[in-house]
């Protein structure tokens, strides 16, 4: 639907007859975490339109993801050069990084063009040592970052840190 979450909810009857002539589709909605695709629901119902939810979204263009790329001095790198890249003043590890990965955040990043390479490793010292991982298991299906999900807890080393360069 174009949001990136759910600032609140509520739920009730009000909007009197608009609502009560509309079916109840959905019931029981469950989710074990905050992508839809997490989520189940049954399609008959034992409910009332006293229990219909209201929801309160953010658009997506609230929420962009902090991503930035450093040399080894922790500076900004040059376009087109190789970078680490940050989350949030932390490293990002690669498990389930791929290369749609990789074109949704330099798209991010401003880069149209997507990514020319990435790779792991532990190669910026003491720099990259001294941060925190804080992002894990970025699994994107596309190249555009509304494609993906991630988690921001890990169970990586630096060794698995991305290094990315995006393509000028």
């Amino acid at each position: 639907m174009g949001f990136s979450y759910a600032a609140g909810w509520r739920h009730g009857q009000l909007y009197g007859s608009q609502q009560t002539r509309r079916r109840i589709t959905m019931d029981d909605v469950r989710c074990r975490y905050s992508y839809w695709n997490y989520c189940s629901y049954r399609t008959s119902h034992n409910c009332r339109h006293y229990e219909d939810v209201f929801l309160t979204c953010q658009p997506r263009t609230t929420h962009r993801p902090r991503f930035t790329l450093v040399d080894w001095q922790g500076h900004t790198a040059a376009r087109g050069c190789e970078g680490l890249l940050l989350y949030a003043g932390g490293t990002v590890c690669d498990d389930y990084f791929n290369s749609n990965s990789a074109h949704a955040i330099c798209k991010l990043l401003g880069y149209p063009r997507g990514a020319l390479r990435y790779r792991n490793g532990h190669a910026y010292g003491s720099l990259q040592s001294r941060k925190r991982i804080t992002m894990d298991d970025v699994r994107c299906t596309s190249s555009t970052w509304s494609s993906c999900h991630y988690n921001t807890h890990h169970n990586c080393g630096h060794h698995e840190d991305v290094l990315l360069t995006c393509r000028p």
